[in-house]
């Protein structure tokens, strides 16, 4: 797998025809071979069309895997999760021991605060450079236009995606979100970062709000 196709798995832009299982799906229970599950897939070969797969994260937690001889929270156990203050992580493996990435992370809300100073500081932690700044600017920045892919119920969506992470309304503004409505908002204008972990089916409803109620009237 070339440079390119990473990137193109980092931007959602894998070719997919259609999103795979993951999580609650049927198939998480049967298929154990993921790798094999993801390349046996119709692609449409266009690769300019942004399509959400949790499979391309997978994918690329399988690729740093495979360069490190590490799985992903081996790797960044002490190169990242020690430096921040997240001593202990835990994270879902797939049937064959890769780590999911896309999602199956535990942490608490005080950990996933860490993480968004940690953006918001454009990969300073207690002033280390943690993750190069270069890269986080690029990483959420509007790389893709994916405007097409969100109905108009979600405000805080189809604005350009980067690398795993959205890009927000306001300018200078990007999120990482999670299902049943796990946050994390960043607003380098307003100089704010904004956790949130629940428990809520019909989480849209949750961005929305951090939109209306809380980032507008900052």
């Amino acid at each position: 797998m070339c440079i390119r196709d990473r990137e193109d798995l980092l931007t959602m832009r894998s070719g997919q025809k259609d999103k795979l299982f993951f999580n609650e799906s049927p198939e998480r229970y049967v298929v154990k071979d993921w790798i094999d599950y993801f390349f046996n897939q119709e692609f449409t070969g266009n690769k300019n069309n942004w399509l959400y797969s949790n499979f391309c994260t997978y994918m690329v937690s399988c690729c740093i895997e495979r360069v490190s001889g590490a799985n992903l929270l081996e790797y960044l156990r002490y190169r990242f999760f020690e430096k921040i203050g997240i001593t202990n992580p835990d994270w879902t493996l797939c049937p064959q021991g890769h780590v999911h990435a896309a999602n199956g992370l535990y942490l608490t809300i005080d950990e996933l605060s860490k993480f968004g100073e940690l953006l918001r500081n454009y990969g300073y932690f207690n002033g280390e450079e943690v993750v190069p700044a270069e890269y986080l600017k690029l990483a959420t920045s509007k790389l893709v236009d994916n405007s097409a892919s969100y109905d108009n119920e979600r405000i805080y969506r189809a604005k350009g995606y980067g690398y795993q992470f959205h890009i927000n309304p306001e300018s200078n503004s990007f999120h990482c979100a999670g299902k049943y409505g796990q946050f994390v908002v960043v607003s380098e204008q307003k100089g704010v970062v904004i956790s949130v972990i629940s428990f809520e089916e019909k989480y849209g409803k949750i961005g929305n709000n951090l939109y209306k109620e809380v980032i507008e009237k900052l």
